[in-house]
């Protein structure tokens, strides 16, 4: 491995490794080069930008025998390149080279390729986020909210998804029992529905293509519900919606996907005219 580092550095290309140990020739040779290896076979001696990945062991196998050489590795995220690839494919190509001592005591020489090729899933995020003075409703109610009075709260949800389209896409999450479905809901294409016996808000979505909210706007719904807060609830900011959850099926892959997003409040970080200390229940 040593003289094919040596090769790569003198082809131009910038060359990392690592190695149980480096001692001898090999490792003066290598310094000579600019080359230093990092001990220890590590995830983090792999640098996060390398084109190419080579693994090298040497083995002697007897008849029967096989070893095996396992390892792993990730796929980088899609939203930090700048390339928008669709169904994207990671190729895996294994190449092993032996000397087989045949029975008329010659060497020879084997080469055995084997391919295979791995679909990458898509990344789907799915964000909720709560406003009282933006959106498209007119929301009426004190603010700060006050116990025993209803103030009005729009809620978005959004998804944005990168390299593959999904299909069977629904959100949902469950309404607390102070708060109130108001039944507005935005657009008017989209299918949003409420149970008023489990308190759930259900999203719909079918289809979502790829690159959905990173290529161009997100795909997002709107609803309104109303806050009655309690007297136990004063100097508090009480959840207006609960955790949201979205699952969904990768058309290029066919897996299940999922993301959640966490509980909205009338903590309203998302409303630009917001004032801090707003959030909290008052008498």
């Amino acid at each position: 491995m040593s003289a094919t580092a040596l090769l790569l550095k003198e082809a131009g290309y910038a060359v990392t490794g690592s190695d149980a140990e480096c001692y001898g020739p090999p490792k003066a040779t290598l310094k000579n080069a600019g080359i230093v290896p990092a001990l220890g076979y590590r995830p983090e001696n792999i640098p996060h930008d390398a084109d190419e990945i080579v693994i090298g062991r040497n083995a002697k196998l007897a008849p029967g025998e096989n070893t095996r050489l396992p390892f792993s590795f990730a796929a980088l995220s899609p939203l930090g390149s700048g390339v928008r690839i669709k169904n994207p494919v990671i190729t895996l190509n294994a190449v092993a080279d032996a000397n087989h001592l045949g029975s008329d005591g010659v060497f020879k020489k084997i080469n055995i390729e084997s391919s295979q090729v791995a679909k990458i899933m898509s990344d789907v995020e799915l964000a909720a986020r709560a406003v009282y003075y933006e959106g498209p409703f007119g929301n009426i109610g004190p603010m700060p909210p006050k116990a025993e009075q209803e103030t009005t709260y729009t809620i978005f949800w959004t998804i944005v998804n990168t390299a593959n389209d999904l299909r069977s896409v629904t959100v949902s999450a469950q309404l607390p029992q102070y708060m109130r479905w108001t039944g507005a809901t935005s657009p008017s294409g989209e299918s949003v529905s409420y149970d008023p016996d489990t308190r759930m808000v259900m999203w719909r979505a079918g289809d979502v293509v790829a690159w959905r909210g990173v290529a161009s706007l997100p795909r997002e719904v709107v609803f309104q519900v109303g806050l009655l807060p309690s007297v136990s609830q004063i100097g508090r900011a009480p959840v207006l919606a609960e955790e949201a959850s979205l699952s969904a099926v990768d058309e290029f892959t066919d897996s299940s996907l999922a993301d959640t997003s966490p509980a909205v409040t009338t903590n309203l970080i998302a409303d630009s005219r917001f004032v801090s200390g707003n959030a909290e229940v008052t008498q």
